[in-house]
C-alpha cells in the first residue's frame, strides 16, 4: 500500500484516519524528531506510551512501524497521528477537525529540526563520549548493549560471549517473578538477533564455522525460555526457526570434513537433548538435517538406527503421533536414499512405502519429471481407488485427480483435459479449473455447456452459492448477479459483491444496504457493530443515496436515542 504524506487520508480506512486526527488534535504525538535523512521517530500517548517509526522516500512513506498491538490493518491510529504531526512539520498544515478540542488551522510551520545523526556528528568526541557515559548509567539496558556492540563488532566467536548478549537482554526483559510477558518477550529476544545478525554476516563471507556456535547458542538458550515466557505474538520462536534456518545454510555448506562431522555430531546430540521435549517438529529438524549431511555408510548406518530406535521408544505415542512420527522418518530415510542411492535403491523404497500419500506423491513427482505419463496416470487412480476404499477426505483424492489433469496437459488429451479440469472445479469451486475447463471450448459451443455447468452445481446439493457467483462475474451476466445476491441480502453478501453492483445498479443496492441496516446492523449492539452501519451509509451515500441516508439516520436517531456511542458513529457519517 502507497502512502503519501501530503494524501494520506485517501489510502487509509477512513475509521482509522478519523482517530488518528483525534489523537493529533489533541496532542498527543510528542518528541517528534528526524534520526537521519528520512528517518523519524515519536512517541503517541495512548492506552501507554507507543512508539512510532516512519521512513520517508520523498513524499512516500517507505516503511512506519508502531509499538501498539494493533494488527487489524496495515496502519493504526498511532501512525495516522504521527503522520499528521509529520506533515505539519513538513507542510506547516493539519487537517481541519470539525469536532477537534484544539484548534489547529492558524499555527505556522515549524522551523525544521536537525537530525539527530546531524548533531551527533557535529559533537566534539569528549562531550559525545561525557553524554553517553551519563545516559548509560542511567540506562542499564544501554550497557549491555554497547558490550554486545563492542563484542560482536571484535569478531568474537567465543560462545560463551554469544549466551552472555542473550542472557543479559532476557534478564532484563524478566518480571518480578522471572516470567516473561507478553510485551516484554520481543526485548528478551533483541541479545538473539543481535548475534544473529552477525551469523548472517558470516554466512555472507561462507564462514559457516563461525555462524554455528551462534544458531547453537540461540537454540540452547531460547527454547528453554518458551517455559517462561509468554510467546503469543512468536517473538522467541521466531528466533528459533531462524536458528533452524541457520544450520540448514550450514548443513549445505558443510563441505570441509572436520566441520561436517562436528555438525552431524551435533545434530544427533540435540535430538537427543530433552530441552525439546513437547517441541516435536523441531526435535525432528535435527535428524532431517542430518539427512542432509550424513556421507559415509558408517554416517548412514549411525543416523537410521536413530531413526529405529525412536520408532521403538515411541510405541505408546497418540495415534496421530505415530502417523506423524512414522511419516518424519520416512522421509528422512528417502532424503537419504535420493542422496547417496541408486536411482533403483529410491524406486524400490517408495514402491515399498507407495501406500503412504508421501511417498505416493514423491513418485509421481519423479514419474513426471521424466515425462513417464502413463505411470503418472496409474499412480493417480491408484491412490483415487486407495483413498476412496479407505474413506479418506476428498483433498488426497483431488490431489490424485490434479496429477491426472496435469498429465492429460501434458498430452494435450481434450477430452481427458474436459473431464478432469471440471471434476476438481465441481469439487473445489476453484477458478483456475473453471478457466481451463472453458479453454477446452468454442465460443458457441460454450453457451451452452457454461449452462449444462451451472445446471450440474445447482444439482450437487453442496454448499456452491459462491461458486455460481463467481461463474455470473466471470461471464458478466450481471442481472444474475442482481438476483443471486437479492435472494440472501446480509452485509457479509453485500462486502463481497458491491463493487460490481454499484455502478450497474445503484437504486437496487442502495435498498439491500438500507434492508440490511435496518433488520440486521442497527438492532445489534457494540462498537463495532455501530461502525458498519456509519460503513453502510456511506456507501449508500456513495452510490447516490444521499437523501435516503438522511432520513435513514433521523429514523435511527429517534428510535436509538438511548444509545449515545451509536449516535457519535453515524454522526459521523
Amino acid at each position: 500500500m502507497k502512502i503519501s504524506l501530503e494524501r494520506f487520508e485517501s489510502t487509509i480506512d477512513e475509521r482509522i484516519v478519523n482517530r488518528g486526527s483525534e489523537y493529533f488534535a489533541d496532542g498527543a504525538v510528542g518528541g517528534l524528531k528526524q534520526i537521519k535523512d528520512g528517518v523519524w521517530v515519536a512517541s503517541v500517548e495512548g492506552t501507554e506510551k507507543y512508539k512510532v517509526r516512519i521512513n520517508l522516500k520523498g513524499d512516500e512513506v517507505a516503511e512506519h512501524s508502531c509499538s501498539c498491538p494493533y494488527d487489524l490493518g496495515p496502519v493504526c491510529k498511532h501512525i495516522v497521528a504521527v503522520l499528521y504531526e509529520l506533515r505539519d512539520q513538513q507542510y506547516g498544515q493539519k487537517k481541519r477537525i470539525e469536532s477537534s478540542k484544539k484548534s489547529s488551522k492558524n499555527k505556522s510551520p515549524k522551523k525544521p529540526q536537525a537530525s539527530l545523526e546531524e548533531i551527533i556528528s557535529q559533537m566534539p568526541r569528549a562531550s559525545l563520549n561525557a553524554l553517553l557515559l551519563d545516559y548509560a548509567g542511567r540506562e542499564p539496558d544501554l550497557i549491555d548493549y554497547i558490550f554486545a556492540k563492542h563484542a560482536l563488532q571484535a569478531s568474537v566467536t567465543d560462545k560463551e560471549h554469544y549466551q552472555q548478549i542473550i542472557r543479559n537482554t532476557v534478564d532484563s526483559a524478566r518480571g518480578r517473578h522471572g516470567f516473561i510477558g507478553y510485551w516484554e518477550s520481543s526485548k528478551a529476544v533483541e541479545g538473539a538477533e543481535m548475534i544473529l545478525d552477525k551469523a548472517q554476516e558470516f554466512i555472507s563471507d561462507s564462514e559457516a564455522q563461525k555462524a554455528l556456535p551462534i544458531y547453537q547458542c540461540v537454540l540452547e538458550e531460547m527454547v528453554p525460555l518458551l517455559q517462561d515466557a509468554d510467546d503469543s505474538n512468536g517473538c522467541i520462536g521466531g528466533v528459533i526457526d531462524q536458528a533452524f534456518e541457520g544450520l540448514s545454510i550450514c548443513a549445505r555448506l558443510a563441505n570441509d570434513k572436520v566441520f561436517r562431522e562436528e555438525l552431524l555430531n551435533y545434530l544427533f546430540n540435540e535430538f537427543e537433548s530433552k530441552r525439546y521435549e513437547g517441541w516435536s517438529e523441531w526435535r525432528w529438524n535435527f535428524l532431517e538435517l542430518a539427512a542432509q549431511v550424513v556421507e559415509t555408510t558408517q554416517e548412514q548406518k549411525r543416523l537410521f538406527e536413530k531413526l529405529d530406535q525412536t520408532t521403538r521408544s515411541r510405541k505408546g505415542d497418540s495415534e496421530w503421533s505415530g502417523r506423524y512420527n512414522e511419516e518424519t522418518i520416512r522421509r528422512i530415510k528417502l532424503t537419504v536414499a535420493e542422496r547417496l542411492g541408486t536411482e533403483k535403491d529410491v524406486e524400490d523404497f517408495l514402491n515399498q512405502h507407495i501406500e503412504n500419500p508421501d511417498m505416493r506423491e514423491r513418485s509421481l513427482e519423479r514419474a513426471f519429471e521424466r515425462k513417464d505419463f502413463t505411470l503418472v496416470k496409474q499412480l493417480a487412480k491408484d491412490g483415487i481407488v486407495l483413498d476412496e476404499k479407505q474413506k479418506i477426505g476428498r483433498f488426497l483424492i483431488n490431489g490424485w485427480t490434479g496429477w491426472l489433469l496435469r498429465a492429460a496437459q501434458a498430452e494435450r488429451n481434450i477430452p481427458e483435459i474436459k473431464e478432469h479440469s471440471l471434476a476438481l472445479f465441481l469439487k473445489n469451486g476453484d477458478l483456475d479449473y473453471y478457466r481451463i475447463y472453458k479453454k477446452c471450448f468454442s465460443k458457441p459451443e460454450w453457451v451452452a455447456e457454461v449452462e449444462r455447468v451451472i445446471g450440474l452445481l445447482k444439482k450437487s446439493g453442496e454448499d456452491n452459492e459462491g461458486t455460481l457467483a463467481q461463474i455470473f462475474i466471470q461471464e458478466e451476466r450481471w442481472d444474475d448477479l442482481l438476483v443471486f445476491v437479492q435472494q440472501d441480502v446480509n452485509a457479509y453478501v453485500l462486502e463481497a459483491y458491491k463493487g460490481y453492483l454499484a455502478s450497474r445498479y445503484p437504486k437496487e443496492l442502495a435498498a439491500m444496504y438500507e434492508k440490511v441496516i435496518i433488520e440486521e446492523l442497527a438492532p445489534l449492539v457494540g462498537r463495532n457493530h455501530y461502525q458498519r452501519v456509519g460503513q453502510f451509509l456511506r456507501q449508500m451515500k456513495k452510490i447516490g443515496a444521499q437523501e435516503r441516508v438522511k432520513a435513514l439516520m433521523e429514523e435511527m436517531s429517534n428510535k436509538y436515542k438511548n444509545r449515545p456511542a451509536f449516535l457519535e458513529e453515524i454522526t459521523r457519517v
